[in-house]
């Protein structure tokens, strides 16, 4: 959304569209990848062209060359509301019920004449990430009052229009990065989730009066996240929904709303109550009126029971023997505490552990950095009931053969770990005594991850100019044979001079190593994971085919023997961003095995 007012000047605009033009040129257009929307506004808003309206990149550089200097005065909250109800909706080719990343930039050079806070929070709202370019004059309240928090983030500010082209490139990454990471969290979420396919869940919401309208508005963005998170059916996941405060409320059972879009209609509905704090009064209230037959529960059907408490306040009355009533009956209890919350009322509340089932954050706008994490939480408890359910069949059955204990174990532990396809990059320039020090760490990470053809696999190249494969993901069957190809693996001992196109070995790695044929597993659900080890900066850019291999839902580990910390974080997935002192082989083994970051680097 472009300033378009008197105060930017023909000269200056003309700066504006040099920067639209290196903007879109940096990313890859087309109707299933990135699409692009403009809106030019000054005293009325006016569309230029919708998210839908070309359908590759050079129709779109072709108008903004041309972009036309409409002048007038600055009505930035106006503007922002025409971009929501014109620009960010199905008709215009927003794919937000895709779960596709929603993001506006803002860009002016001056004070509003309306108000804009409220139109933003609109926005926010509706899940858009917003930033705001505020150039010479721009108000910085206004433009913190725009866009996003972090405000170190989201807001970016220039003395002149002339120094528009300077941070083009790091606007670009910035939001990058922003579509990489939800894309990541959503990828994760449906990794853990495609199994967990069947659950009753009850959300329990603080209505009191403590809350406040705004937060409960919060509370409702949350639920809606994590409803989309999840496989919404009759047979599959049920939600029903109660508040409560001095009385407990009951807003649907689990039975009523078994279509996604009748849920989210409910969720988006439901009436702030507002009263005192009754916690233990309303955990009773779930187990005598939700999850009961009568409600729609399917505990008889052995499904998972799963109840998730939100709260921002002591409870007025006792919480621990309710709590624990409900946790006796075989539901699973989640507590989120928003605030200065009693934690251990909390702990009496949820499950244990308590690093497992309670979460808490500072304010409810954190909320919804909270949905990956609690969405994989409850999924991963879902896959946990159904594994449980099926290996006490499999005992009874087994106790008929007289060797229950033995094949249950052998049958529980390839139920515990989870497999990934692991493929390693490795810079062929990097010097001797490195070589051998990677050559160690492979040693042992062969030595203490499961390999083989139905576990891990694993696979190995080098780059410099070229790619050398050392071997692909199918190439061996068995864990002994993974070690003896990594004793036979030789460095390619590259001279300093000669170049390494890290971009080019990322594009190969995308097309070559990472297919069915090549042995990857992803249409089977296995994590897909590229571990670059860079002994130098690239010989040629690494932004786009980075960009494009993580977009394909590869998680790529970026390990630095002697590379700038920059560019790594260009290339690797955030967080997984090491130092080759930093990272060990049980570090890596968590990474495969859960996803979950042990340590990373922030610092240059």
């Amino acid at each position: 959304m472009v300033d378009g007012s008197w105060s930017i000047g023909t000269e200056n605009f003309d700066q504006i569209r040099q920067f639209l033009y290196t903007l879109v040129d940096s990313f890859d257009i087309s109707p299933d990848h990135v699409r692009v929307g403009l809106v030019q506004y000054s005293t009325i808003p006016l569309t230029e062209f919708k998210l839908n309206t070309f359908q590759t990149k050079k129709g779109i550089l072709e108008y903004i060359k041309n972009l036309p200097y409409r002048g007038g005065g600055t009505n930035t909250g106006k503007g922002l509301d025409f971009m929501l109800n014109n620009h960010f909706v199905e008709v215009a080719g927003s794919r937000a019920e895709q779960n596709v990343p929603q993001i506006a930039v803002v860009i002016t050079d001056g004070k509003s004449q309306d108000e804009v806070e409220l139109h933003a929070e609109k926005l926010r709202n509706k899940r858009i990430i917003l930033y705001a370019i505020g150039i010479k004059d721009a108000d910085e309240d206004e433009l913190k009052q725009i866009a996003n928090r972090p405000h170190s983030q989201h807001v970016h500010s220039v003395s002149d229009f002339t120094a528009l082209q300077g941070i083009s490139q790091n606007i670009v990454q910035t939001l990058c990065t922003t579509v990489e990471e939800v894309k990541r969290q959503l990828l994760q979420m449906s990794q853990e989730c495609a199994k967990a396919s069947m659950a009753d869940i009850v959300f329990l919401v603080d209505g009191s009066s403590s809350i406040g309208l705004a937060n409960f508005q919060q509370v409702r963005l949350f639920l809606r996240s994590v409803i989309l998170g999840l496989d919404i059916g009759p047979d599959k996941v049920r939600v029903g929904l109660a508040q409560f405060s001095t009385e407990p409320h009951k807003e649907f059972l689990l039975k009523e709303y078994l279509e996604a879009p009748s849920l989210l209609t409910a969720i988006d509905k439901f009436p702030y109550r507002t009263g005192g704090t009754q916690t233990g009064k309303a955990i009773d209230f779930l187990i005598s009126q939700y999850f009961t037959e009568e409600a729609g529960s399917r505990a008889s059907q052995r499904v998972p029971q799963i109840a998730v408490v939100i709260t921002d306040g002591d409870s007025t009355d006792n919480v621990e023997e309710p709590a624990q009533r409900l946790r006796q009956q075989g539901v699973i209890v989640f507590a989120i505490g928003v605030g200065k919350v009693n934690l251990e009322e909390l702990e009496n509340i949820a499950n244990q552990p308590s690093q497992r089932f309670l979460f808490t954050i500072d304010n409810f706008q954190a909320l919804q950095k909270l949905t990956g994490g609690l969405l994989q939480t409850v999924c991963v408890s879902m896959e946990d009931q159904r594994q449980e359910l099926f290996v006490e069949i499999y005992q009874l059955n087994m106790s008929d053969l007289e060797c229950r204990t033995h094949s249950a174990f052998l049958f529980l532990s390839a139920l515990a770990e989870k497999f990934a396809d692991i493929f390693f990059l490795l810079d062929g320039g990097i010097t001797p005594a490195q070589f051998q020090q990677v050559k160690t760490f492979l040693t042992r990470l062969s030595n203490q991850l499961n390999f083989g053809a139905s576990a891990h696999r694993l696979g190995l190249a080098q780059y410099g100019q070229n790619v050398q494969l050392e071997f692909l993901l199918n190439q061996h069957q068995t864990k002994e044979e993974i070690q003896a190809a990594v004793k036979r693996f030789q460095h390619l001992r590259l001279s300093s001079t000669e170049p390494r196109n890290l971009g080019a070995a990322l594009a190969y790695a995308s097309n070559n190593f990472f297919t069915k044929a090549a042995g990857s597993r992803a249409d089977q659900g296995y994590r897909q994971f590229l571990v670059v080890l860079s002994g130098k900066d690239s010989s040629d850019p690494v932004f786009k085919e980075s960009r494009l291999i993580k977009s394909a839902g590869i998680t790529v580990v970026g390990i630095g023997l002697g590379a700038s910390m920059e560019e790594l974080r260009v290339v690797a997935t955030t967080p997984y961003i090491y130092q080759v002192q930093a990272i060990t082989v049980p570090v890596l083994k968590r990474i495969f095995i859960s996803e979950e970051p042990e340590t990373f680097l922030t610092g240059g």
